[in-house]
């Protein structure tokens, strides 16, 4: 809050610091300390109207405050009265009472293991084969109408493997040869 909203009544002040009235002239210092001092008569009003609003706002706290204990503490108490109204009816009841029939115990529940019968592997083994070998059947026919292209690289890759191995497998069968130990010959 400034100054200024408190004397809006009053005359107002220019930013020099001289007090003038509305007809543009310099108020005398007399009814200027009485203008000072209603000013700060409102403005003790109003901060004793403040702590007083402070000082209930506390107390409001304040009741609430019990207001919660007290309530925490009936409903602890209705809670120990149900609890050993509770209490009391179990303690008293009976089964020899006429009111109250005894059962006789349930039969204890079995739990068997099912025993499953087992199946040739030889069923299954074929199965399985045949789904194999016919799954292959149809990817080989269908790869004789649409063959699989792969790239060049991968294909210069695989005739230097191929040659590679061609080259080996002849020096391998040289030296069988001067060995003796051909297998073809055997």
């Amino acid at each position: 809050m400034g100054a200024n909203e408190f004397n809006s009544e009053s005359t107002p002040q220019q930013s020099d610091g001289d007090n003038r009235d509305a007809d543009d002239r310099i108020e005398e210092s007399e009814s200027l300390l009485e203008r000072v001092r209603a000013e700060q008569r409102e403005f003790s009003a109003r901060i004793n109207s403040l702590t007083n609003a402070v000082k209930e706002y506390a107390q409001v706290l304040s009741d609430i405050r019990e207001l919660r204990v007290q309530r925490a503490k009936e409903r602890d108490n209705r809670i120990k009265a149900e609890l050993e109204s509770t209490v009391e009816s179990h303690e008293e009841l009976d089964y020899g009472y006429s009111g109250v029939e005894e059962q006789p115990s349930p039969q204890p529940i079995t739990i068997e293991k099912e025993v499953y019968r087992a199946e040739p592997i030889s069923k299954y083994g074929t199965m399985g084969l045949f789904t194999a070998l016919f799954t292959l059947l149809i990817f080989l026919g269908f790869n004789q109408f649409i063959p699989v292209n792969i790239s060049n690289d991968i294909d210069i890759y695989l005739r230097a493997i191929l040659q590679r191995t061609d080259y080996s497998n002849a020096k391998l069968q040289r030296v069988e040869k001067r060995l003796g130990t051909d297998r073809n010959r055997r």
